[in-house]
């Protein structure tokens, strides 16, 4: 049975946590993210983060983004994708662009491994993300 796309709403968040929290420590532990768990949790709670979860028997995949406005322009920011079976819901992304552009978003961004350029074939390289701890 193919996945559904679960927008979590913020009264949804309960319930939606305990089958999420494991996917969103593991890309925050296999990421360069600055923000921790807790945050990601009380940013979906407050709505400063939105939560998305491709839903089969399970949670297979979630994506974490956020809005971010500009003075130049409206962007939408995905910060965490990660799950297993990605042939499964990476067809899920479709949706989560078209509400980014229905929000008044003129550009998604992904913010991911290098691994996801070859996934993401239809996203354009634009830079590379380069850090030194001091």
């Amino acid at each position: 049975m193919p996945s559904r796309l679960w927008a979590v709403r913020r009264n949804e968040l309960s319930e939606a946590w305990p089958h999420v929290e494991k996917l969103v420590t593991d890309a925050l532990d296999h990421g360069t993210s600055r923000v921790g768990v807790k945050d990601v949790h009380d940013g979906i709670g407050t709505g400063r983060y939105q939560l998305w979860i491709a839903w089969g028997p399970a949670a297979e995949g979630i994506a974490v983004t956020e809005i971010l406005d500009t003075e130049k322009e409206r962007i939408a920011s995905v910060f965490i994708c990660v799950g297993k079976n990605l042939k499964e819901w990476l067809r899920h992304l479709s949706s989560i662009e078209n509400w980014a552009k229905a929000e008044g978003c003129s550009v998604i961004e992904a913010w991911a491994r290098p691994g996801w350029e070859r996934v993401l074939k239809d996203y354009k390289k634009t830079h590379v993300q380069l850090e030194k701890n001091l």
